[in-house]
């Protein structure tokens, strides 16, 4: 499944694109989920970036976000909160800094398939808002939401 929120003004393609991840005590599942983010990125954007909001983890996840920083610069940023705020406080963060035309996020645990990204960019035109979609009590991704209503 996936679980992104897209905000968009008018673009073509390729689109510029910022993607970011909450992220709290998630260390060892931020290097594959990056890799793999960039790897997504660099092949369906012209222009990107990757956001992680630290929310004041306690494990390794600045030592481990610092590493990936230094290796994906200068499109990776990490915002550190203090302490743990909370998600709704991390989503805050990732929005307000966020500052290309598209905007996606995801948790930093990797539990949704950032692989769909390609999918779901597909299916947008023009002005959109989407969110998570649910139908009769059951998860569906987005991309295959948006490929049946173009059918």
């Amino acid at each position: 499944m996936i679980e992104y929120l897209v905000v968009s003004k008018q673009f073509s393609f390729g689109p510029v694109a910022e993607r970011f991840f909450p992220a709290y005590n998630d260390a060892p599942s931020l290097p594959p989920l990056i890799e793999k983010t960039f790897a997504v990125l660099a092949a369906c954007a012209c222009d990107y970036e990757v956001i992680v909001i630290n929310d004041g983890s306690s494990d390794s996840t600045g030592e481990v976000l610092a590493d990936l920083a230094r290796k994906f610069a200068p499109r990776m940023r990490v915002i550190t909160h203090s302490r743990n705020l909370g998600y709704g406080q991390a989503l805050r963060s990732g929005f307000a800094a966020a500052a290309k035309e598209l905007v996606f996020y995801t948790d930093g645990d990797g539990q949704y398939d950032v692989g769909e990204l390609p999918r779901l960019l597909a299916g947008l035109r023009g002005n959109v808002g989407l969110g998570k979609r649910l139908q009769a009590g059951a998860e569906r991704s987005l991309a295959s939401h948006l490929h049946r209503q173009r059918v």
